[in-house]
């Protein structure tokens, strides 16, 4: 959060295998596909692997000014969290106009199955979690 505006409220922050958004039309009109909360590695593929490629769709609302969010990714449940990605927001001055915005993560690694967790966080607050299984091979 920058210049002391009020964090933003996140109406959704879910994983998926992709997004999109159709600029032609206003407001833009997002396509959430697939989303998840369980995964395993392809077939052929075992423990560690690296996932090709991972959505985080994130739509915030309540807020004005620029805000600057972090993505953690902990596993299984606080054990180990490490930071993977900073983005900003420019809410402008409507408090009631909504944001979205997609993130897309590229060849991150899973090291073992087990409870992996998004965290979406200011400098200062945690605001939201996505919850992701990773399964077994069997």
């Amino acid at each position: 959060m920058t210049g002391g505006f009020p964090a933003p409220v996140v109406r959704h922050f879910l994983a998926c295998t992709g997004v999109s958004g159709d600029t032609a039309v206003t407001p833009t009109r997002y396509t959430i596909e697939n989303p998840f909360f369980a995964l395993r590695p392809p077939p052929g593929v075992v423990y560690p692997f690296r996932v090709q490629e991972l959505w985080l769709f994130c739509q915030f609302s309540d807020a004005t000014g620029r805000h600057t969010f972090q993505v953690d990714l902990s596993w299984d449940v606080d054990r180990e969290v490490r930071h993977i990605h900073t983005f900003n927001v420019d809410f402008g001055a409507d408090r009631l106009a909504v944001r979205n915005y997609a993130l897309r993560l590229t060849k991150l690694p899973l090291r073992r199955p087990g409870i992996y967790e998004f965290r979406l966080r200011t400098a200062t607050a945690e605001l939201a979690r996505a919850t992701v299984r990773l399964e077994d091979l069997g």
